[in-house]
């Protein structure tokens, strides 16, 4: 029961192979909790209709139960630019799926337009989402068709919901930002990251020339303008000129937004993601415990349930260490059937690691073969991953090779949980351990750890903690000497060195295929027969003839280390030969290359393993350890002053070796013999001086009789004289006898430079000297400004409007407003309410300017009157000047409004006039006066049935039922036929049997069925077994039918000893036997006559025959256990299976 309107329907297959479900159309919420809808799209109350899936009930409702919503053909040519709305609601966590398809060949083949993916909203209450598909592509189609295909999840929690559709036509502007292609989440984003966002113009005009903005955080837009053109219903993508700075690691907010002038619908302008840059990790150890944050860990995908936290579920409880772990499925509850979820972790950065290797803390308990967890890596920026390791590496690694659900979209990993058959979870944390093989020396490496699921039965999940990473294989590299001939701990000629190579497999892992080679320093020559190794073979080293360094070490186990040792003996020095003997090596493997280093820090650096050494750098032939001048050739002597020129400052120069003083070539001459050279001495010939000080070369600075800081020798007043005893000698005194001066200043000796009012005039010139602002009385004297405000020539104190420059008194309308008198009738304006009207001084009734008139003599004056010619009226009232308001039927309607002025009952004339009452007898809405039939509320005409008869057409055949002898068939009018009514007189076949007689309508050969039915085929046999073909397939399909009934009503058994229960058991094990008897039927059948059986879906029905009675054997033989319904659940899948390979 669909209860759909309008042009929509469900799809409806006949016989036993209907469809799965039908679209329903109903209110207010779902049967189903936490699933659907509470209410519609278009009223947004319990009270509207929508119509919905419902997902209820296994293998009724799900899983994956599709239906068809299909819609009559369309005519869009009419539109100039046809585009379809709907509205979806999809709040299940099990909700899977909406496609929208179109036809043009009538259901021939179908287009997908548009399709809604997974959960979309996350409770029943959340608002309804729309979806607009353009459909310009198909604009000029009369006969378009629109299909929607619903199809289930995996649990009751999926119903679906669709609302408000409508075809019609896009708006002229309507431009939509409808994804950010750039940037995306990445290791190492700069400050010069590109945006990039595509635009979709959903109106039907093209769009140019309009501003399109980025922004990030929230932050100052970025404005640029789109300078192309998009046509109606196109895509194009715009990238920005300005760079984005994403350099800092963390999450970023980004939004693009187009603005288009009158666009129609905003709500689509804008299109926002989150972008992360990534943190990069390059110091190892690695160690993340996750009781911080997320440390760059991100969670993503589809159905994704990944959460951070303190897990709390029936069987994965608590973090491995702390409080915090990764777990799917949230902390409390379970994953999502059909998950495909992640968590990635940041950039690592393995460039100075040879052999990384990973230890993490594990917790699964998923469905076993089912679901399950796979770690990744990628070296591509996430483009490609590739599984680490795989099923059965140690340790504790993947333990199922074929999960189904397919994580990271492949199927080894981590599976099982306590209620398989065989419980394989990991019953509690476990460490795993497994070296990230061929990720040594990469630089931008990612890890995931990936989950998925199938669509049916789910659990706790998986979970992770305490992830570290270290170096799986160090190879470090020593070098002693073991012969010091001049003891001095620097390699000398005939000096010997022995390196110590140690390689240490820190995995837990075997490393196969390793070989150490090493190739000496050229100022060496191996020692042969020195070479040593604790493991494996040496091939180069030992023999005659060789000069360089091979062990092959094979395989090194986990927690192993190899040592190796190996002599060399250093050369003489040569010229130009270093001053340090150095040499590396390296180590090759299976899985990975290594440099030796002498600092375990820097592993797989390039960090070679040196000795100083002697030798004759600067080739003069004298050693450097006894060299004068290392680094210069000793026999070059320009000045022949025994000092090779290398370690001569002054090379050209017999006297010196160094510029002392007064530089090369100039001699250190000292006349006054003061031990300071003339070179330097400002007085050569003052032996007492080297500066000329205060009085200069050749006079004394010592002695300062009136310690004025002026030496007697230079000083012209060497004697103290101060008659005023003011400090100053007299001979530099200006006033000798006046002790508060030295000079006579402005107001001369003996008289004091005063200045009371701080003017900067002193008193004795100053003729007002308390007066800071005046030197002199002026016109308002001292202590009063001479200001004059209004700059009007008078001075505020002989001004009684000082801040009027009109005016130096009040006069009539006091200061700041002039005396004015506009109209000249002896008022000033100030005084005057009409300063423009010489007549008045006050408005009045009427107004300045205006008259006071009184026309009609009614004591209004006109200005006020509306009818200034009616001594009757003031205002119009309902009739207007010079009508009175009289109604002369007393009916409430005046005279001047009614048109029926003289009859009380009518103020229009109506259908019967004036005087004529407009009766309905009937009640049908036609007045008697017009009526044929006045007593018959259902007609007004006699029409052709007359009065007292409807004149119905129930078959809309355009004859009336008193006239139709079959008035419920539109095909017939005043016949029945031959074949009655409601049966057509058809004869499809031609025969001259009409079909309503014809057995076999569509076969002109018969007119009743054989055994097999009609048709040219029904009583063939192709494979000539004697048995008509039609028998074996539909005998086949019956068996199948009947088989999935009856395992329909496979119960789990029920325990007991009481009555009821056994009559149950009873009549189970009856519907079981029957079950095992129709699979064996259908075996036979199939063994028998395979070719006979009609396959017209994909597959192999010998393998889903054989899959089928394998599942369904299995959960007959559970029914006793708590893995029935499991078990159940597999068998009614591969019932579907083989369905599906019949076509049925």
């Amino acid at each position: 029961t669909c209860n759909l309107s309008g042009s929509w329907s469900n799809i409806h297959l006949t016989g036993i192979f209907a469809d799965d479900i039908d679209w329903t159309v109903t209110r207010g919420s779902t049967p189903t909790a936490d699933t659907g809808p509470s209410f519609d799209a278009t009223l947004g109350t319990a009270s509207g209709h929508y119509a919905y899936l419902e997902s209820s009930c296994p293998d009724i409702g799900h899983p994956n139960k599709e239906a068809t919503l299909f819609s009559s053909c369309l005519n869009v040519g009419v539109i100039p630019a046809p585009e379809l709305s709907f509205a979806y609601h999809m709040s299940g966590e099990d909700s899977n799926q909406i496609l929208v398809e179109v036809s043009t060949n009538n259901c021939g083949s179908w287009t997908p337009v548009a399709a809604v993916y997974g959960q979309q909203q996350s409770s029943s209450n959340d608002g309804w989402k729309r979806e607009v598909v353009n459909l310009v592509p198909w604009s000029g189609r009369s006969n378009l068709r629109i299909r929607f295909r619903g199809i289930t999840g995996g649990s009751e929690s999926g119903d679906i919901a669709i609302d408000d559709i409508e075809v019609r036509s896009a708006p002229a502007k309507d431009l939509a930002a409808t994804a950010l292609i750039s940037p995306a989440n990445g290791c190492s984003l700069t400050n010069t990251e590109t945006v990039t966002v595509q635009i979709e113009n959903k109106g039907y005009q093209a769009q140019s020339n309009f501003p399109v903005s980025y922004q990030v955080n929230g932050g100052t837009p970025v404005v640029e303008t789109f300078t192309g053109s998009i046509p109606g219903g196109q895509v194009s993508a715009y990238t920005f000129t300005t760079k984005l700075n994403l350099s800092t690691t963390g999450s970023y907010t980004v939004s693009a937004k187009v603005n288009l002038t009158g666009d129609t619908r905003p709500d689509n302008n804008t299109v926002a993601t989150s972008v992360v840059n990534i943190p990069v990790v390059k110091a190892f150890p690695y160690s993340e415990n996750f009781e911080g944050s997320e440390s760059g860990w991100i969670a993503g995908g589809t159905n994704s349930t990944w959460t951070l936290g303190r897990p709390s579920k029936a069987i994965i409880n608590g973090a491995a260490s702390g409080q915090r772990a990764w777990v799917n499925g949230g902390l409390t509850g379970l994953y999502k059937n059909n998950e495909q979820s992640y968590v990635v972790g940041p950039c690592f950065d393995f460039t100075n690691l040879s052999l990384p290797v990973l230890d993490m803390n594990v917790w699964w308990n998923s469905e076993g073969n089912w679901d399950g967890a796979v770690l990744q890596s990628s070296i591509d920026g996430g483009n490609t991953w590739q599984r680490v390791g795989t099923f059965g590496d140690p340790v504790n690694w993947y333990n199922d090779a074929a999960i189904i659900g397919n994580p990271g979209g492949q199927s080894v990993g981590w599976s099982g949980s306590q209620l398989d058959d065989s419980p394989n979870d990991s019953n509690g944390w476990v460490a795993a351990r497994h070296p990230l093989s061929n990720l040594g020396g990469k630089k931008n490496v990612l890890l995931r750890v990936a989950f998925g699921s199938d669509p049916i039965i789910r659990d706790d999940g998986f979970a992770f903690d305490d992830v570290m990473i270290v170096e799986g294989v160090s190879v470090t590299k020593t070098a002693s000497l073991i012969v010091d001939g001049g003891n001095n701990g620097k390699a000398d000629a005939g000096d010997k060195i022995r390196y110590t190579v140690r390689v240490n497999n820190q995995s837990s892992t075997s490393v196969s295929g390793m070989i150490f080679d090493d190739t000496l320093d050229t100022n060496t020559s191996l020692v042969v027969g020195s070479v040593t190794t604790s493991k494996g073979t040496v091939s180069l080293g030992n023999g005659t003839g060789h000069t360089s360094v091979r062990v092959n070490i094979g395989t090194a186990n986990g927690g192993s280390t190899v040592t190796i040792t190996f002599d060399a003996t250093v050369k003489p020095a040569s010229s130009g030969s270093t001053l340090q003997i150095c040499n590396q090596g390296y180590l090759n493997a299976n899985s990975f290359t290594a440099l030796p280093t002498d600092n375990p820090a820097l592993n797989g650096s390039s960090d070679p393993t040196c000795l100083p050494a002697y030798g004759d750098s600067d080739g003069d032939g004298v050693p450097d350890s006894s060299d004068k001048c290392p680094g210069f050739d000793d026999r070059i002597d320009g000045d022949s002053d025994g000092t090779p020129d290398g370690c001569d400052q002054c090379p050209s120069d017999p006297h010196k070796i160094a510029p002392l003083s007064c530089g090369c070539n100039q001699l250190e001459t000292d006349s006054d013999g003061d031990g300071t050279p003339n070179c330097v001495d400002q007085c050569p010939s003052d032996r007492n001086k080297v500066t000329p000080g205060i009085c200069g070369c050749g006079l004394s600075d010592q002695g300062d009789s009136d310690q004025d800081g002026i030496p007697n020798a230079c000083d012209d007043c060497p004697q103290a004289s101060d008659a005023d005893h003011d400090g100053t000698q007299d001979c530099n005194d200006g006033c000798p006898n006046d002790a508060n001066k030295i000079t006579p200043g402005i107001c001369g000796c003996g008289v004091a430079e005063t200045d009371s009012d701080n003017d900067g005039i002193p008193n004795c010139i100053d003729g007002c000297p308390t007066d800071r602002s005046k030197t002199s009385p002026g016109v308002c004297g001292c202590g009063h400004a001479d200001s004059d405000s209004d700059g009007d020539g008078t001075p505020n104190c002989n001004d009684l409007c000082p801040t009027d420059s009109n005016k130096v008194a009040p006069g009539a309308c006091g200061c700041n407003q002039l005396d004015t008198d506009s109209d000249d009738d002896g008022t000033p304006n100030c005084s005057d309410e009409c300063v423009t009207d010489p007549d008045k001084i006050e408005p009045g009734a009427c107004g300045c300017g205006v008259t006071e008139v009184d026309g009609d003599g009614d004591g209004e004056p006109d200005c006020t009157d509306l009818c200034p010619v009616d001594p009757a009226k003031v205002a119009p009232g309902t009739c207007g000047c010079g009508v009175a308001d009289t109604d002369s039927d007393e009916d409430g309607i005046l005279d001047c409004r009614d048109d029926c002025p003289t009859d009380g009952n009518k103020s229009l004339v109506g259908v019967c006039g004036c005087g004529v009452p407009d009766i309905d007898s009937d009640g049908d809405r036609v007045a008697d006066c017009e009526d044929e039939c006045p007593a018959n509320g259902d007609k007004s005409k006699a029409g052709v049935c007359g009065c007292d008869v409807e004149d119905k057409d129930s078959d809309f055949d355009g004859m009336a039922d008193c006239k139709d002898a079959c008035p419920f068939d539109s095909n017939k009018g005043s016949s029945s036929g031959v074949c009655g009514c409601g049966i057509a007189d058809s004869d499809l076949d031609g025969d001259g049997t009409p079909d309503c007689q014809d057995e076999c309508p569509n076969d002109p050969l018969r007119v009743t069925a054989g055994e097999c039915g009609c048709g040219e085929r029904a009583e063939a046999d192709l494979n000539a077994n004697g048995i008509a073909d039609c028998k074996v397939n539909l005998d086949f399909q019956t068996q199948a039918v009947k088989l999935k009934v009856l395992f329909r009503l496979v119960k789990k058994k029920r325990k007991g000893t009481g009555a009821k229960v056994k009559a149950f058991n009873a009549a189970q094990n009856i519907i079981v036997a029957d079950t095992k008897n129709v699979l064996a039927n259908m075996t036979n059948i199939f063994s028998v006559s395979a070719s006979d059986i009609q396959v017209t879906g994909t597959g192999s029905l010998q393998t889903e025959l054989t899959k089928t009675d394998k599942m369904l054997r299995k959960a007959m033989a559970k029914r006793g256990g708590k893995l029935f319904p499991r078990w159940k659940k597999r068998g009614n899948i591969a019932i579907r299976k083989l369905f599906a390979v019949l076509g049925i």
